[in-house]
């Protein structure tokens, strides 16, 4: 069951950097504001340490080509994902605001989990680890408290590390669609501490469409915006 969390949980993927593009940063624009069509160019630690790999020091450049603004219902808090893509590299960066403090995550792809399908399919192949519950129906069960999993450590030994839900599921809509949003976060200091799930759509008899993300917070200092 835990065969895909051993690769969730590792590094990021190598990637090639973007061929350098001759434009300049943008000013006093932050990532709640960008829109699709634009570029972030990534400069945190793992993004410099991916763009070495590849022969480059300049980071990695992304193009906007999603937005989805998720509104929650009682006015508590936004996300703003931007979906990113770079040759055949995809991440989401998601920034959340909440009383006018916010936080970006760069997350990816769970791999081997059936992102982009509905909860129900989730469960039919198998992927049950994300809800509990005795009900019939798969739309009335809840989303887990924690989840477990066997992770290497830094010497490369198997160990469990616990993800806890940093709070309830919060529910709000994007583009006239109800979503739940579900944040999670390593109990222990670990290289990728944050996995959030998104589940768009509520139909009572298959769910909504999951979509299941690992990430680790940025620093907007280490993002440019093109």
């Amino acid at each position: 069951m835990f065969s895909w969390l051993k690769k969730l949980f590792g590094k990021k993927s190598d990637s090639k950097p973007e061929e350098a593009v001759d434009r300049e940063p943008v000013k006093k624009v932050t990532l709640s504001d960008v829109q699709v069509g634009q570029f972030i160019q990534l400069k945190d630690e793992q993004a410099i340490e991916d763009s070495i790999k590849a022969g480059s020091i300049e980071g990695i450049r992304y193009e906007v080509v999603r937005r989805c603004v998720i509104k929650e219902r009682g006015g508590l808090c936004e996300w703003v994902a931007l979906y990113l893509e770079e040759d055949e590299e995809e991440l989401v960066l998601i920034t959340r605001t909440v009383d006018g403090e916010s936080v970006s995550i760069v997350y990816f792809d769970a791999p081997e989990v059936p992102n982009g399908r509905v909860r129900l399919d989730w469960l039919e192949r198998g992927f049950d680890f994300l809800w509990e519950g005795d009900s019939e129906s798969c739309f009335d069960l809840d989303y887990v408290k924690s989840i477990n999993a066997p992770l290497e450590n830094a010497k490369g030994d198997l160990q469990e590390v616990e993800f806890d839900q940093k709070i309830q599921p919060f529910y709000g809509e994007c583009e006239d669609s109800f979503v739940t949003v579900v944040e999670y976060g390593a109990t222990e200091e670990f290289v990728n501490p944050d996995i959030i799930v998104l589940e768009i759509g509520d139909d009572k008899d298959e769910g909504g469409m999951v979509s299941m993300y690992v990430g680790s917070p940025v620093d907007e200092n280490d993002v440019e915006i093109y």
